[in-house]
């Protein structure tokens, strides 16, 4: 072998090695990102949810389409008992995304007030009618997106608010 075929196996040699070296180094960066993203992950479903005994009170306004009936049922409504507020929590938590842009009107605005005071805000479509419905729920500020409130939640929720 001549000189130069030397020199190019043994500049290849080295560069392989520097690479397998850098791959290495790259490793543990990749493994604690993935940790890093789970955790991440985790902490925005632990946000989505809300747990009973950090919420003071829930607060609904009549407002659009809710002031427009000939009987709004109030002006504003507060329901600060544990059963109240488990049910619009379970309304909130179990509610289910939809896809697709939204048209719609809006019944109340609803505040979660939590013990420390700091307050999320949604808006609230149930109606006070007998036939089964799927009430809606937007969390604000995002208007564009809306989730669903399952027909048995609804009607319970009807039932508490039109009562």
């Amino acid at each position: 072998m001549n000189t130069t075929m030397l020199d190019d196996i043994l500049v290849k040699s080295q560069i392989e090695r520097g690479i397998n070296i850098q791959r290495r180094k790259f490793v543990p960066i990749v493994i604690i990102l993935i940790i890093c993203t789970g955790f991440i992950g985790y902490w925005l479903l632990e946000e989505s949810n809300i747990n009973s005994k950090y919420v003071k009170e829930v607060l609904l306004e009549c407002i659009q389409i809710c002031l427009e009936q000939k009987n709004a049922p109030f002006p504003q409504k507060q329901f600060n008992d544990k059963q109240s507020i488990d049910l619009f929590l379970d309304a909130i938590n179990k509610a289910k995304p939809i896809s697709g842009s939204l048209d719609y009107g809006v019944d109340f605005m609803m505040t979660i007030t939590m013990n420390e005071g700091e307050q999320k805000k949604y808006y609230l479509n149930i109606g006070n009618t007998e036939r089964p419905q799927n009430g809606l729920l937007i969390k604000l500020p995002n208007t564009e997106q809306g989730y669903s409130i399952s027909q048995k939640t609804s009607k319970k929720l009807q039932q508490l608010i039109y009562k």
